[in-house]
């Protein structure tokens, strides 16, 4: 126990919560805290991330596939629900936090350097700009929707919706303009210095470039509560440290059109997803019907080139008209049928079909509906001349893509019909081949199967057209008849290309089964329209986003050594951006920059910039992280050997927002023109702490995380053998060193 200064016993800041281990040593910047929940990640490796409860329980885990790429960053979306993490190959993958399941990915162009999401605040939704007649646009019709069902991973192995988490977060949840929930933005910058927005998950705004001349690479990134201010600190080529500010335009000024095109943008690729997902479920279950069948036939093919006896659909047409087998197929139906394995084919033929019947009619065409009725929505809006040219739509484009999406349907409605068609032909044909069997086996017919007619077109016509080829291969034919690669789409571009056929006399297309189709190409390319459209309102989008004049903090640095956490904070109706940052550990050193954030959203400019150096004389410093927005806390260990009655780490946290005086203003009004050195200007001072923490020999952390949800307000410390971590509620005081105290979960 710690030491007051009359020398006697002082009680321990932070009541202890629990002392757990881990499984394996894990990496000190891969230790997070979920902010909602109390969840932790711990990882053994840069290729791996394991999610723990705060009690010790591994949760699940993840490793990265492809051995070429590591975790550069990651970060938790606002509510828990989502864990993102930034890869050395560029790619973003998104997990799911109650499973580990892969929900998406979104790729950069280079490394991702910084990674950090964030969300608006319930007041901030108010604000947004309405249109003039927004009840009417943005009637809320795909809540009256059925919910579309799940994938069973049985069928599609690979699929993402395979949960309900996944197809409510992704497909089924509905945009309500009367009610809407926060924009959320995934903001990632890459190591090459672009900066790229996703917001609600996959409407990307891409490409955002630093201001020129200058080779910055993002290390850290905040925004304020609606979204209009974007701080981030950045390194040059050359080793410096810049503050970058960034005034995002489009949120406030496009409000609700923003929020219904971006939700619009995400579900439209979950959804092509998701029916891509459903074609090749029924592809696959369309193969279990026949695979049984399909062996049975190769030993027949095996029988009839040993004995030079023809092809094996000649022979079965030949037995079907004549009504007397060949000594081969004889020979076929004593050695490879029974009756046995007709009724489990029949079994299994019967259930594939209704799974069949049910993915195309419950899953493929309502995904297809709802994709409609979003993008009619979406195409209204690009009608409309007074709100959709500034946001980018292309109504030509839009409609393009709601035809081409009827087709679809058209084409699934036909996959139905055929697969109906080939289950009544299959039929026949197996009540074919038990009838084979009982004459050659000299069985006696059942009385409910004697008076069973076997349609002999019926077998004849599942023999030439059925039983080498299935109807599902006929849609997965690799055929370049899917859509033109032309921008331009016309009436008689569908019918040309596509294969339909004009019926004149009854005034509509009909559909030529003998032309092959490919679906999962047509969804690919519907893939491409959609990602086209969309990038267009996002370029739209992105000229509303203006960075101001940096603010040099350093011109020439070890960026190796830099340690660095900023955050948005609020001091009545003022916002700030503040950024604590150590140059070196080994400095003793932490400088504080508040930048006061104009309440004009059109102001670049800084009007107010505070700075300290605050003193840590004879500390190394290991971690720092903001609490809320009065707080700070520091690990830091001693730089020389402690004696045996001097702790080995401290845990601290001081009040930051008393340093920020009138002695450390130093700048007002900057001009957009100006760079302004921070460090030569920045006054010293010593810190008083607020709490504080002391560790002893038997247990050394070496890194922090913090959870500063309100009323939830709990720190961990991860031990230098990278395995035992200790779990405070920072709230709390621990008033005596008891056992009883401390509370693990077995």
């Amino acid at each position: 126990m710690a030491e007051d200064e009359d020398g006697g016993e002082r009680s321990q800041a932070f009541r202890l919560l629990y002392e757990k281990t881990i499984q394996i040593p894990a990496e000190t910047n891969l230790f997070t805290w979920c902010p909602t929940m109390d969840l932790m990640t711990f990882s053994p490796d840069s290729k791996s991330i394991w999610l723990y409860r705060m009690t010790g329980q591994l949760v699940w885990k993840v490793n990265l596939k492809g051995g070429n790429t590591e975790i550069a960053a990651l970060t938790w979306k606002p509510d828990g629900k989502l864990l993102a993490l930034g890869c050395t190959d560029g790619a973003i993958r998104i997990y799911d936090t109650n499973n580990g399941r892969l929900m998406h990915t979104n790729t950069t162009t280079s490394s991702v350097a910084c990674l950090n999401w964030v969300s608006e605040s319930c007041d901030a939704i108010k604000t947004r700009s309405t249109s003039a007649f927004e009840n009417l646009i943005n009637i809320d019709v795909t809540s009256f929707l059925p919910r579309l069902n799940t994938i069973s991973p049985s069928l599609a192995p690979e699929s993402l919706y395979a949960t309900r988490f996944a197809m409510d977060s992704m497909i089924n949840s509905s945009f309500k303009a009367n009610d809407p929930t926060p924009i959320d933005i995934l903001v990632s910058g890459e190591s090459s210095g672009k900066l790229l927005f996703n917001i609600y998950g996959n409407f990307t705004i891409a490409d955002l470039p630093f201001p020129p001349k200058l080779e910055l690479t993002p290390l850290s990134h905040v925004a304020t509560e609606n979204m209009s201010f974007h701080g981030f600190v950045a390194k040059t080529a050359s080793g410096g440290i810049l503050l970058v500010p960034l005034r995002v335009h489009f949120i406030r000024r496009f409000g609700s059109d923003l929020a219904l095109i971006s939700f619009s943008s995400t579900r439209i690729k979950a959804l092509l997803e998701y029916i891509n997902d459903v074609v090749i479920a029924v592809y696959n279950e369309s193969n279990s019907i026949k695979k049984p069948l399909k062996s049975s036939i190769s030993s027949l093919e095996q029988i009839l080139n040993s004995a030079e006896d023809g092809p094996f659909d000649t022979k079965l047409l030949e037995t079907l008209l004549f009504g007397v087998p060949s000594e081969s197929v004889k020979q076929w139906i004593s050695e490879s049928l029974s009756e046995r394995s007709l009724r489990a084919w029949k079994k299994t033929a019967t259930t594939s079909y209704e799974n069949i019947r049910k993915l195309v009619i419950e899953s493929l065409i309502p995904a297809c509906e709802r994709a409609l009725v979003i993008l009619s929505r979406i195409g209204g809006l690009a009608d409309w001349r007074e709100r959709g040219v500034h946001l980018g739509l292309n109504g030509s484009s839009i409609q393009q893509i709601i035809e081409n999406f009827q087709t679809f349907m058209v084409c699934a409605h036909r996959v139905l019909w055929e697969m109906n068609s080939e289950f009544h032909y299959y039929s026949s044909f197996i009540r074919w081949l038990k009838y084979l069997l009982d004459e050659a086996s000299n069985t006696e017919v059942a009385p409910e199967e004697a008076d069973t007619k076997i349609e002999t077109t019926d077998v004849a016509t599942f023999i030439t057209d059925y039983l080498s080829v299935s109807t599902m291969d006929r849609y997965f034919a690799d055929s370049s008849k899917v859509f033109p690669k032309s921008p331009e789409f016309s009436e008689s571009d569908l019918v040309s290309e596509f294969p339909w056929a004009a019926d004149e006399s009854a005034g509509r297309r009909v559909f030529k089964p003998s032309d092959p189709v490919d679906m999962r190409s047509i969804i690919k390319q519907l893939i491409t329209q959609c990602g086209s459209v969309f990038k267009e309102s996002a370029d739209a989008m992105k000229k509303h986003a203006l960075f101001g004049s940096p603010l040099r903090i350093k011109d020439s640095c070890d960026v190796t050594k830099i340690m660095l956490t900023s955050r948005i904070i609020k001091e009545n109706d003022m916002s700030f951006m503040l950024v604590a940052l150590s140059l070196d550990p080994e400095s003793e050193n932490v400088l504080f920059i508040r930048v006061q954030i104009s309440q004009n959203p059109s102001e670049l400019a800084m009007p107010v910039i505070n700075a300290v150096m605050v003193n840590l004389p004879g500390q190394r410093l290991k971690s720092m992280t903001f609490v809320d927005d009065e707080k700070i806390m520091f690990l830091f260990h001693p730089k020389s050997t402690p004696a045996s009655t001097d702790p080995y780490a401290s845990l601290s946290t001081f009040e930051f927002l008393e340093i920020f005086t009138e002695e450390s203003v130093i700048a007002t009004d900057l001009l957009a023109s100006d760079l302004f050195d921070v460090i030569s200007a920045a006054p010293k001072l010593t810190p008083a702490w607020a709490e504080s923490r002391t560790f002893e020999e038997n247990f050394v952390p070496i890194a922090l995380a913090v959870n500063g949800r309100k009323g939830r307000r709990v720190a961990s410390v991860l031990a230098d053998d990278r395995q035992r971590y200790l779990v405070f509620d920072i709230d709390d005081e621990e008033v005596e060193d008891d056992e009883d105290e401390v509370m693990p979960v077995d």
